[in-house]
């Protein structure tokens, strides 16, 4: 594609979608929803399945993908902090009715929120009640 003539800005390609990772526990129905909103959704290969968390996660930033999980009690989640800080982001849907029509409703939520801003290293927690965004931090050793 060649730029229009008479133009003096410079050709700026138009941003991409985000591309994402869904972990195991994750219906199809939200990768559907992914891709229904335009989105890159890829769910887990066959020779990683059973495989841990921190594992799919290092997956995932490997393929440059922000890694989704769905957590009912999200304590339960620990990853080094390195790895969150090194990977395109984590979004975790937190909710009590993990329904077909909840889960589309916080796929929408979890992407107008990353149109808007970046979850590169962080963790961002999508709920019934919003979204909010972790930020992680390295603590250095003494």
């Amino acid at each position: 594609m060649t730029r229009p003539a008479g133009k003096s800005k410079p050709w700026k390609k138009p941003p991409s979608k985000p591309a994402f990772y869904l972990d195991e526990g994750v219906p199809i129905a939200v990768a559907t929803t992914f891709r229904t909103l335009g989105c890159n959704a890829a769910t887990v290969p066959t020779h990683l399945r059973s495989a841990t968390d921190i594992v799919q996660l290092a997956y995932a930033t490997k393929l440059g993908r922000i890694f989704v999980a769905i957590d009912r009690d999200f304590i339960g989640y620990m990853f080094p902090a390195r790895r969150i800080i090194e990977s395109p982001g984590i979004i975790f849907f937190i909710t009590t009715v993990p329904t077909e029509r909840q889960l589309t409703k916080l796929v929408h939520r979890a992407v107008n929120y990353i149109n808007q801003t970046t979850i590169s290293g962080k963790i961002c927690l999508v709920s019934d009640g919003g979204v909010r965004l972790q930020r992680v931090f390295l603590l250095p050793f003494n």
